[in-house]
């Protein structure tokens, strides 16, 4: 029993368009009759076999991977925006201003300590003075905020909204 059809019967059977009946057919996946109409046993097969073919998964699997990237990027611009997530530029420039900082305090401790010290011949009270200055320096390194690591008016969302420079 042949069940001999136009596009418009064969688009309507697959749930798809005419236009994609039509390139369907232009591509090579199904086969149209001599006559212009489609017999469907033979293209419901022929479909069939496109639409289950390692080629086919192939590029089912590539859409899920492309949507699992734009998942991550979507992830990854709100741990940004939450202030979870920083450039490696930011941090590494916060950081090295917190280290230089660090290491000018920890250079002064000399000769902000050697007045205090002067007079002193207790061991236990140069110590204390020692250790004073130190944990003073050391203090600033605590000084950390989450707020360091974004640049002033950096908006990741404004980002996205920018155009290009190259103006397209």
């Amino acid at each position: 029993m042949d069940c001999i059809v136009g596009a418009k019967e064969a688009a309507i059977f697959f749930g798809l368009s005419e236009r994609r009946i039509n390139q369907l057919v232009a591509d090579g996946i199904i086969t149209k009759q001599e006559n212009g109409k489609f017999d469907l046993q033979i293209i419901s097969e022929e479909y069939y076999r496109f639409k289950f073919s390692a080629g086919s998964n192939n590029l089912d699997m590539e859409k899920a991977k492309h949507e699992a990237l734009k998942c991550k990027l979507t992830e990854i611009k709100l741990a940004h925006m939450e202030n979870r997530m920083h450039d490696a530029n930011d941090i590494e420039k916060v950081l090295a201003d917190m280290l230089i900082t660090f290491r000018t305090r920890i250079l002064g401790t000399p000769a902000a300590v050697a007045p205090k010290l002067i007079r002193q011949d207790n061991i236990g009270v140069i110590s204390n003075i020692i250790t004073k200055e130190l944990k003073s320096a050391l203090l600033e390194l605590s000084d950390y905020s989450p707020t360091m690591f974004t640049p002033e008016g950096d908006d990741i969302a404004d980002k996205d909204n920018k155009p290009d420079k190259t103006g397209s």
